[in-house]
């Protein structure tokens, strides 16, 4: 999907009924850092502890915090630390991961670290000592799980996290985007709500937050409605964020909605999200999505009509773009139900055009209204390290015990690749390396013959067991093994007998048959072979000693 620069489109979402079925999969709530279950009573969500997904990691109480901010757990080695949820492949998850340091190391310095999701780079964290933050993200899960994770980027910050959470969306929703784009929450609203709305008022848990408005002469009022339906609006906002709007005194000015302060804020304290972000193009693709509802039964006093307007300038006559239609039929809110306006625009910091503003159509004798609305950064999805090292590496973590705390994309985002690989720049990279050396591997060497872009393994130093395996020499890249310092017994495998690879199987005391291997430099290497010819002509010699002795 092509997002170009200074463009928009409107959806208005037509009231078709897309849904015959409620059916919620996944429903993860993980709380980080715990050592028991805890069930939230305003929402009744029960929140695992989180040994079940980790296994590393240091656990800590907040004092200042309450509920699932009560803990956290922080990391001190790794590069990357990652929480496995199991998910179903091709499912749409919202993931959501907060955040409150509240100075739970007593050093008064809150930490600055990276968040990522399944190879994808999500955010910088930017903590404060007592407010908490929350990064939300959409997206077709491309496997059987997903990841969420934290790493340094900076020396003495140390990443934490308090809470993970992960639940199914129905898969007709946020349809406008393509399954190789994420969804990056900038901001959720509930306008003119007293409250925030969340579970179990939205089933899927979205968090709305209560918005007052900050406009002059712009008020909130509550609709007439005794019940809104919502089960024809393609992204079911809840009944509750619904039930409250924005509305104006009268039709001269319109509903300004910044969209540029969404981007530029570094950490919203008042909305409890943070939007931190690297701007290395100025076209920021953005999906918006506005719901509207007539919050009068009776209107027979006026008409309300509403356009929508990007531009500069609250007043409609001034504004650059017009409203945003071609056909552009008016938006009339219906009462008792929803209607739908879903925007693609890109936007760039540097212009005065990243405003939205909500008039009254030309005609209508009712000010305009919104009741909510949602802003996301498109962001484009990574393809992820090629599925051959996945599986190879899957079977080296399931042999060797010391390895299953490395988890999510081995090689994505650069550059937190596992700290004992190396991979290729790829855009779907490959592993050119592994340097297991002193790793404290104990057991027999796992098939990794799919992992055909190695050039260098390097074993030595550990307590590998059993045979060499024979695919190692056929290993189409590879020149450079080191298998020395270790248990391993039996033959070489003629496989081996390959002068382009340098071999060192120094120090195996358990291998029969061993050469003193030097480099390929080295014009005295051994091959397999002459071993073989050495052990004939030494049999031949002894039964000729014996048979003179005799």
């Amino acid at each position: 999907m092509g997002y170009t620069p200074n463009t928009l489109i409107v959806a208005i979402v037509l009231a078709i009924p897309l849904f015959t079925k409620l059916s919620l999969t996944t429903f993860v709530s993980i709380n980080c850092g715990s050592s028991e279950p805890f069930t939230d009573p305003q929402t009744n969500i029960t929140w695992a502890q989180d040994d079940a997904y980790i296994e590393h990691g240091q656990s800590f109480n907040v004092s200042l915090g309450l509920g699932t901010f009560s803990t956290l757990r922080a990391f001190h080695t790794l590069k990357k630390n990652c929480y496995e949820i199991e998910v179903q492949k091709g499912e749409k998850v919202l993931t959501r991961a907060s955040f409150f340091y509240g100075n739970y190391d007593n050093k008064f310095s809150p930490p600055m670290f990276d968040l990522i999701f399944d190879g994808n780079y999500w955010g910088t964290v930017i903590t404060s000592i007592s407010d908490h933050v929350d990064y939300e993200a959409i997206y077709v899960a491309k496997g059987n799980y997903t990841n969420v994770c934290v790493s340094q980027s900076n020396p003495n910050h140390i990443p934490f996290i308090s809470s993970i959470e992960v639940r199914g969306l129905d898969p007709q929703m946020y349809n406008h985007l393509h399954q190789n784009h994420s969804l990056i929450l900038l901001s959720r609203r509930a306008f003119g709500a007293n409250q925030t709305v969340r579970y179990p008022d939205d089933v899927y848990d979205r968090i709305w937050i209560a918005k007052n408005s900050d406009q002059e002469f712009i008020y909130s009022i509550q609709s007439e409605a005794l019940d809104i339906n919502i089960s024809t609006v393609e992204d079911q906002p809840p009944k509750s964020a619904i039930q409250n709007a924005f509305t104006l005194p009268n039709t001269t000015f319109g509903i300004q909605y910044n969209i540029s302060s969404l981007l530029q804020s570094t950490s919203d304290t008042n909305n409890n999200y943070s939007n931190y972000y690297y701007y290395n193009n100025n076209n920021v693709p953005l999906y918006i999505n506005t719901y509207f509802s007539e919050v009068m039964e009776n209107a027979t006093t006026g008409t309300r009509s509403i356009q929508i307007y990007r531009g500069n300038n609250n007043n409609n006559n001034n504004n650059n773009n017009g409203p945003f239609s071609s056909s552009s039929r008016p938006i009339i809110p219906p009462f008792g139900s929803v209607e739908e306006v879903h925007i693609n625009m890109s936007i760039s910091l540097d212009s005065s055009m990243n405003s939205l503003y909500f008039h009254a159509s030309p005609g209508s004798t009712l000010p305009p209204l919104i009741n909510a609305a949602e802003v996301y950064r498109i962001e484009p999805l990574a393809q992820g390290t090629d599925s051959r090292d996945v599986e190879g590496l899957r079977q080296l973590r399931l042999a060797f015990k010391t390895l299953s705390e490395w988890k999510g994309d081995p090689c994505l985002p650069f550059p937190y690749a596992w700290e004992w690989i190396q991979c290729t720049a790829d855009p779907k990279p490959r592993v050119k390396a592994l340097n297991l050396s002193s790793y404290d591997l104990h057991g027999i060497l796992p098939d990794m013959r799919s992992m055909d872009a190695l050039e260098i393994i390097d074993l030595h130093n550990n307590t590998i067991e059993g045979p060499i395996p024979e695919f190692l020499g056929f290993l189409p890249l590879l020149r450079v093994l080191n298998l020395s310092y270790n248990s391993f017994n039996g033959y070489i495998p003629n496989s081996l007998n390959n002068t382009d690879i340098d071999i060192d199987i120094t120090h195996l005391p358990e291998l029969q048959n061993v050469s003193i291997t030097t480099t390929s430099d080295s014009p005295t290497r051994m091959s397999f072979e002459l071993h073989i010819l050495l052990l004939i002509i030494a049999k031949q010699v002894l039964i000729s000693l014996w048979m003179n002795f005799q």
